[in-house]
């Protein structure tokens, strides 16, 4: 069962997850969004071991990580296969770095990370290392992390088992490509959005070195959108759907649009000098609700398996 809503104090669906009385035993559940407080202590109280899959942490005052740490530590839910972790009120010291490193030592079902906005810097091996399980989905998105950080997961144990990788906002080229050369054999999931860093300078140069040395070999979704600059944006869209199209797996790409306002002519466009060489595809103009901006879907129709 998944639970998608705010689990709130003294609601009707903490109680129903209590095992004794009249509360109901889900095997398994997935709490999604918990707001921080006395709820955590109460929430962990009432919940079997076998019970939680799937915990996503939501707090916008939080100031330390041992507040949530209580529930999750000494390794009270070993099936808790996903857990996404609360943007944090102040910056995280050393020691919260440590605390979090602890209780993901006691997660052996966990397989799904996700420490997007985090800010780490320096503190990504202190974070991982000890993780008993092997990671098939992570988000750094907007961490900060540093070269050293990423030479450290280029080299983990993680790097062997990604399938699904968020590097979001990264801003170090050659670190980004010693991460994603680590991936490429059966990464299958990426999101590269807002990389423009990354790309500032000699974007074609670099844009054909990625996919150059990054063998993807399973790769069927690429997020690349919030890169391009510079007067003639057209020019980087096709840039990188040139590249893109030599990855014979690839199936979805997301591009940013050519204008601010969408035009049924600029799908047509789009379809006419976005063209594969020898795969039939078609472009879609999307919106995108958060952004309130739209964007290039690039769909490949006969993609290799």
């Amino acid at each position: 069962m998944w639970i998608d809503c705010h689990l709130k104090e003294g609601g009707k669906i903490v109680k129903s997850l209590s095992p004794q009385g009249r509360g109901i035993k889900l095997h398994p559940c997935r709490v999604v969004s918990v707001f921080l407080g006395s709820i955590l202590e109460r929430l962990g109280r009432r919940l079997e071991p076998q019970v939680l899959t799937g915990l996503e942490l939501k707090s916008d005052t939080l100031e330390s990580a041992d507040t949530f740490a209580a529930l999750l530590k000494d390794g009270k839910f070993p099936n808790l296969s996903a857990l996404s972790l609360p943007n944090f009120a102040t910056r995280l010291g050393h020691e919260d770095f440590q605390v979090l490193g602890e209780v993901l030592s006691h997660l052996p079902a966990l397989r799904r990370l996700n420490l997007n906005g985090l800010r780490m810097t320096g503190q990504l091996r202190q974070v991982l290392q000890d993780m008993p399980g092997h990671l098939e989905h992570l988000n750094v998105s907007n961490c900060r992390l540093s070269p050293p950080d990423l030479v450290f997961l280029s080299n983990s144990r993680h790097a062997k088992s990604l399938r699904e990788l968020s590097i979001s906002g990264m801003t170090d080229f050659d670190a980004m490509c010693l991460l994603l050369r680590s991936v490429a054999l059966q990464l299958e999931w990426l999101d590269m959005s807002s990389c423009l860093r990354c790309f500032s300078e000699d974007y074609s140069a670099r844009m054909t070195r990625l996919v150059q040395q990054c063998s993807f070999s399973k790769l069927r979704t690429l997020d690349f959108r919030m890169n391009f600059f510079g007067g003639e944006p057209a020019y980087s869209v096709f840039e990188v759907f040139g590249a893109c199209d030599k990855i014979r797996t690839l199936r979805t790409l997301y591009l940013d649009s050519l204008y601010h306002v969408y035009a049924e002519w600029e799908e047509e466009q789009a379809n006419e000098m976005m063209c594969s060489r020898d795969r039939p595809m078609n472009v879609q103009v999307r919106l995108d609700p958060d952004r309130d901006e739209f964007y290039f879907k690039v769909c490949w129709t006969d993609t290799d398996t």
